[in-house]
Order: C-alpha cells, then structure tokens, then sequence
C-alpha cells in the first residue's frame, strides 16, 4: 500500500482528494491548519495532523518514512479571505511550500504534486489560441490576485528547483475553478463576500424559478467538475512519466504538457 501525505487536507480539493485516494487503497497522512478536523477524517480511518506550514518546526510532529509523494494544496486564496492581508499568502504559499519540500527532501519522496493558479497566464485569456502550459508566467498587476499571483509563481520555481536537484518527479497543477459541493455558497472578490453564480442558477433551477442572465453571451467561464481533477491527480501518482506543469483544462484541451502536449491520458501510461 503506497502512503501519500496531504497538505491542505481541510480544504474542499484536499478533503475530495483524501478520500478519493483512500478508496484506492491509498494509505493517506491527512494535514490541516484547523485544530480538529472534528472526526472527519478518522471516520474515515485517515491520519489527521494539525500544523502551521509556515512554522518549519512544527513539522516534526509528522511522519517521516517509507511516504511515497507529497501533495500540496495548502495556502491562502483570494475567494478564501475576508478583507486583505498579503503576509497571509508570502508565509501559507512562499514560506509554506518552501517548508514542504525541505519535508519532502528529508522524507526522500518519489513525487510531489502542487496546485497552481490559472491567474499567472490571463493575461492571454480572450485569445482564440490554445494556452499551452509552457507559456510565460506572469501576474496580475493590480486586483486581489496579485500579491497571491507573484507568491504562487515563487512557489513554482521554488518547486522546479528542488525537483531537480534532489531528484523527484514534479506535477504542477494549473487549476480553473474547481466545481465540487462546499456547504457554504459564499467567495470574496477583492475581500468582498460574494454568492457563487453558479449554485444561484442551481438553487434557482431546483424552486423552478426563472433565470435571467445578464453581460455579454460570448463571455465563457471554465469549471473543471471536482472527479475529472481526482482522475488526473491520480494519474500525477500512477505515471512514469517525470512530470512538468500542466493546464487542468484551459485552453480547450484537458492538459497540456510544456513540450510535447500530451493529455491527461498520458499521466496513466
């Protein structure tokens, strides 16, 4: 039985990604910021760990042998903040996915597998060309994705440079929105509460009620539904492949690799 361990387990990608790979038979090493993950995972006979990614010592409460890769979901995101504090994404990103791969280096792993952004490459939305996943990365230069943007980047680099150097294979997820149940239909924009559109055209559907839509109709909004990801992290585990990074659906294909475009399918071979 292969043992991963998850860090951002407490989020909605993590929690699905727990126990899509526990049902595999995956021996899964839970972790979260949240004190108690109120039984969730241990109903599930999971490991739950509670430590601060940002804290390098805290990490010594987890296990260190015999964990075949590492999974990084963790980290401060704009839909996730009330009001704004750019500290939050410098120490959960920067610092956070610096500390799990001094882990992941000490604990030798095979692979790791880290969630980016797809707000480093809008820059060529609106275009009608495929975005390959090789294309510069930038970020926003104004707006609440910019300071997460210029940390998820560093991240990157900081991921490429100890993938290399220590010899593992690397799969960086550039991910759209994600569409999978959360028990709360709220976001923030800017720090800003806002409703989720699409769970208010759901929940207007389901009363029968009717729908208006407003704005330009030749505008388009990718989801990736929630098992389709659960699929292509498996394959990250599965390939023996080396791994790059690779777009989860944007720009029309369901993943690009940096050079020779092959989908997701190929994570399996």
């Amino acid at each position: 039985m292969k043992k991963v361990i998850i860090f951002g387990a407490t989020g909605t990608v993590g929690a699905y990604t727990s126990l899509f790979l526990k049902d595999l038979g995956y021996d899964v090493i839970a972790v979260g910021r949240r004190k108690s993950d109120n039984n969730f995972f241990s109903d599930h006979q999971i490991s739950y760990y509670s430590i601060d990614i940002s804290d390098s010592e805290s990490f010594e409460v987890l296990p260190h042998k015999n964990i075949e890769a590492v999974l990084n979901f963790a980290g401060a995101m704009p839909a996730k903040m009330e009001g704004y504090n750019p500290y939050e994404y410098v120490n959960t990103i920067v610092m956070g996915t610096l500390n799990v791969l001094e882990y992941a280096k000490r604990i030798n792993c095979n692979r790791f597998v880290f969630s980016q952004s797809i707000s480093d490459i809008l820059y060529l939305f609106g275009s009608e060309n495929k975005i390959s996943a090789d294309v510069e990365r930038r970020f926003p230069v104004t707006g609440d994705h910019s300071v997460y943007s210029i940390c998820k980047n560093a991240a990157v680099n900081f991921i490429e440079h100890y993938a290399i150097t220590y010899n593992f294979k690397y799969f960086i997820l550039r991910l759209p929105t994600i569409y999978a149940y959360h028990g709360s239909p709220y976001y923030y924009v800017n720090g800003e509460r806002k409703y989720l559109a699409y769970r208010l055209l759901i929940e207007k559907a389901m009363r029968g009620e009717p729908i208006e839509v407003w704005g330009n109709p030749a505008q388009k909004k990718e989801i990736t539904y929630i098992k389709d990801l659960l699929q292509i992290i498996r394959g990250c585990l599965e390939t023996t492949v080396q791994g790059g990074i690779y777009n989860v659906g944007t720009g029309g294909r369901s993943v690009f690799r940096r050079t020779d475009r092959w989908n997701y399918r190929s994570l399996f071979l």
